[in-house]
């Protein structure tokens, strides 16, 4: 008997683990678009840096560009969020632009968002084409 529980804890050591998903989206993250990403849209090519704070605001700077400051509520794997002022921001389409809902994916390492709704296409292209690394 003793051999057999052995003989297992040898093989689950060996097993990979995937990492533990994190239940928190506060933290930093950042993203970087290219060229051939997204052809339409020139204007938000460039590396991304997103802040979820534990307040209930996030933060959003394209490093030398825009910027987007908006509210956030994380329900389970729901995010809902709404920019509420920024060069980039989706206010400027109109105020039913403003709010999206997300699923979300977390682990510790990355961030990915599938798009609940979302009329806001160049928001939504930038938060769900790649995942988001987090940053340390």
């Amino acid at each position: 008997m003793r051999a057999v529980a052995v003989a297992a804890a040898l093989i689950l050591n060996g097993c990979a683990v995937p990492p533990a998903p994190t239940t928190t989206l506060v933290g930093r993250y950042t993203d970087s678009l290219v060229a051939r990403d997204t052809p339409n849209w020139r204007g938000v090519v460039g590396t991304w840096v997103a802040e979820y704070r534990a307040d209930g605001q996030f933060f959003v700077q394209q490093v030398g560009g825009m910027w987007i400051r908006g509210r956030y509520r994380l329900d389970g794997d729901a995010l809902m969020i709404r920019d509420l002022e920024g060069t980039g921001s989706c206010t400027h389409f109109g105020t039913d632009y403003a709010s999206a809902s997300y699923r979300v994916h977390l682990t510790r390492s990355e961030l990915r968002f599938d798009a609940l709704r979302d009329e806001c296409s160049p928001r939504r292209f930038g938060m769900t084409v790649h995942a988001w690394r987090r940053i340390p």
